[in-house]
């Protein structure tokens, strides 16, 4: 505009102040529109009185029977990531009972962008890896990878503190210096786990973990 006609500028300038819509009104209606949008989408589940009775109903549809409330458990577990203070989940029970059927049969509901699955994982992984973690659900399906003193130790981090702060040495060339990784606000922490004879006992220990044992032998798909 300066550029356009320098002579004219003050004068071009204020009548675009004068003309120019406030950012608190155009975000209101910004708002608004994803609102309404939103409610469209879900309005029909939202309006139901007991919304987990329609999980219930579809994860039926899909395959899992004979575990209602593990289903609900680990789904409310699950949306609880956007909270500041969100819930912790084990599921224990015996070898071949169901248990990852289950969390599956719950998470495939979830936009996978609410969670972050892991079979295995160095000591380290959770510190080093660049997939973020603020407000999703760590899913780790075996106890076996919890087993790594290390690896625990970060994940009883992750419970207490909601972060990580890992000082290290970083070695960029001439020299090395001081730096730190920081992962803050990590999301949800515990959607699942395998094998309950091979828990981790100080991870459980924490007192940290919403426990729930599937039903013996019901959560296996059907067909």
């Amino acid at each position: 505009m300066h550029l356009d006609d320098p002579g004219r500028f003050a004068e071009r300038w204020a009548k675009a102040i004068e003309a120019a819509e406030p950012w608190r009104s155009r975000a209101a209606k910004l708002e608004t529109a994803e609102r309404r949008q939103a409610w469209e989408r879900c309005g029909s589940v939202a309006s139901q009185p007991r919304i987990l009775d329609l999980l219930v109903q579809d994860a039926s549809r899909a395959g899992l029977t004979g575990e209602e409330r593990t289903v609900k458990t680990i789904y409310l577990s699950a949306v609880s990531a956007p909270l500041d203070r969100l819930a912790s989940l084990v599921v224990k029970g015996q070898s071949s009972s169901g248990k990852s059927w289950t969390v599956q049969a719950a998470l495939r509901f979830l936009p996978t962008e609410a969670y972050y699955e892991m079979t295995a994982a160095s000591e380290r992984a959770l510190v080093y890896d660049k997939e973020p973690l603020a407000h999703r659900t760590l899913v780790v399906y075996e106890a076996s990878g919890l087993e790594s003193e290390t690896l625990s130790y970060i994940v009883r981090s992750l419970l207490s503190e909601g972060r990580l702060r890992y000082p290290t040495v970083v070695k960029p060339r001439p020299r090395p210096r001081a730096g730190q990784i920081h992962r803050a606000r990590i999301g949800g922490r515990r959607a699942g786990r395998r094998g309950v004879n091979r828990v981790n006992r100080r991870v459980l220990r924490s007192g940290r973990f919403l426990p729930r044992a599937p039903s013996e032998g019901h959560a296996l798909p059907q067909g």
